[in-house]
């Protein structure tokens, strides 16, 4: 289950995990000290101010990484190899 709450990734170079976040609008990803720090500055701020942070994330591009949508996938794979093979 996905708790909504914002995700800081930290890394390298931008790449896959990137592309997640933003096609999800789950949270941010940040590779620089300086990224880091404002990242939480805003976070905390808003926390402070609120007393949470907000979360936007689109449930309907999240549930497309699920668990039950990536099984139905592979087997949705897996019957058109035994369709194929047959």
């Amino acid at each position: 289950m996905h708790q909504k709450r914002p995700i800081l990734a930290i890394g390298g170079p931008k790449g896959v995990v990137n592309d997640l976040l933003e096609e999800t609008e789950t949270g941010y990803f940040v590779s620089s000290v300086e990224d880091i720090k404002n990242t939480i500055i805003k976070y905390y701020t808003e926390y402070k101010l609120n007393g949470q942070v907000s979360y936007k994330g689109n449930n309907s591009k999240i549930e497309k990484y699920s668990q039950k949508e990536m099984a139905r996938k592979f087997a949705d794979i897996l019957d058109n190899f035994i369709k194929v093979d047959y």
